[in-house]
């Protein structure tokens, strides 16, 4: 099933890129086909469907643009009002919400089961063909994800503490939707221009916290609060909306958007200050309390940018991270990404890119991730032989 699915991909884009070369990308990463798969590598998936449904949308209007103007801009106004209401078309982000809950279970050895609700009959156990049930449902069906196996089941190694497992499983899916805000922002960021159609990804993503319905956002809050930490329902959600707010990125969407209603400029440039990174804010839920990451950094030259980010939680348990990167071209046709992550440990990412003619390139890289870090938490493939954890990955991507 997944090989048409990518098949599909190729031939649909193959169809619609045009004149939209800068903003559309495959990537298909070794994560995505071995168990345990990685949420970067599912990331990439839900990015090729955001993709693909942004390119079909930018079709649409722009083939109603050439038969009538005004009909165009009302296209455009009545896209506006749905992104608005969260009510567009976006199947894809279900899945990789659900694959959140999913992968912090097989982290600490439970089971996940993927069904759409209304149809627990049907029970899928691999994403792939939750992702599958969810594409050929009825749109707008909303998910639900539950563990098989029992406490006295996992496999977590005895060295590592499960007794906030709950709350991490319950965090899972906001935690990789913030996780996909944060991709598109660092894309648009590595490309300086990106597409008006990444605002409906971006800002669905970075207002999950917000978007959670009452009866999973109420029992996050519980958890807290049996660890000490008081917060309402509204101030979870207004804390959501500061980091929104405080995202210079969401200003160039909103910017970018404005002028796309208007005058129907499809695309948005970035703008650094004095070689900065313009900060963008993203909201995470961990198991010492809710967190802020503020992404930032310097770019030296056009091959050469180093991106720093410091996440810190600001209720309940302290905890800082920092992570610093470096990313450089070298003679053609080497690049490099090299990232290191300080908090209670130490997590580092290693990636080697080939670059290839036609805007591809192959890579090679490795993750280690240690759960005592905020990002190892979210991302910790397997607790089984204890708090740190390597993954090595082969990955081919093509942008267009």
């Amino acid at each position: 099933m997944l090989l048409r699915f990518i098949i599909f991909l190729f031939i649909f884009s193959s169809s619609l890129v045009g004149s939209i070369r800068p903003f559309v990308s495959v990537e298909l990463d070794s994560g995505m086909f071995v168990k345990p798969y990685t949420n970067r590598s599912v990331a990439g998936v839900t990015l090729i469907s955001h993709d693909l449904i942004n390119m079909a949308s930018w079709s649409v209007n722009r083939n109603v643009l050439y038969l009538n103007r005004k009909a165009g801009f009302y296209m455009r106004a009545f896209l506006t009002g749905l992104i608005m209401n969260h009510t567009y078309f976006s199947f894809y982000s279900l899945p990789y919400q659900e694959f959140g809950h999913g992968s912090r279970g097989r982290a600490f050895g439970v089971e996940p089961d993927y069904y759409l609700l209304g149809n627990e009959g049907d029970v899928t156990h691999t994403y792939y063909a939750f992702f599958g049930d969810v594409f050929s449902s009825v749109m707008g069906s909303k998910g639900l994800s539950t563990a098989t196996k029992k406490p006295d089941t996992w496999f977590a190694h005895s060295s590592v503490d499960t007794s906030d497992f709950d709350l991490i499983w319950y965090a899972g899916g906001v935690n990789n939707q913030v996780y996909f805000s944060q991709i598109i922002d660092d894309r648009f960021y590595e490309r300086n221009i990106t597409s008006v159609y990444d605002v409906i990804g971006f800002f669905n993503a970075k207002m999950a916290i917000s978007n959670l319905d009452t009866v999973t956002l109420n029992e996050i809050r519980s958890m807290y609060s049996d660890k000490g930490i008081s917060l309402s329902n509204s101030e979870l959600k207004r804390y959501n909306g500061y980091a929104v707010l405080s995202s210079l990125t969401f200003w160039a969407f909103v910017d970018g958007w404005a002028r796309y209603l208007v005058s129907g400029i499809d695309h948005i440039q970035y703008n650094e200050w004095y070689n900065f990174r313009l900060p963008d804010v993203s909201m995470y839920l961990t198991s010492h309390g809710p967190s802020y990451r503020v992404q930032s950094g310097y770019r030296f030259s056009v091959d050469t940018h180093m991106p720093i980010a410091v996440e810190y939680v600001f209720a309940g348990e302290s905890q800082y991270e920092l992570t610093l990167g470096v990313s450089k071209k070298w003679s053609w046709p080497l690049k490099s990404y090299s990232e290191i992550r300080l908090g209670d440990g130490v997590g580092l990412t290693q990636a080697i890119d080939i670059v290839l003619p036609s805007f591809s390139k192959v890579g090679v890289g490795f993750d280690y991730y240690n759960f005592n870090n905020l990002y190892g938490e979210r991302h910790i493939l397997s607790l089984k032989d204890g708090g740190t954890n390597i993954n090595f990955w082969l990955a081919y991507s093509y942008r267009k």
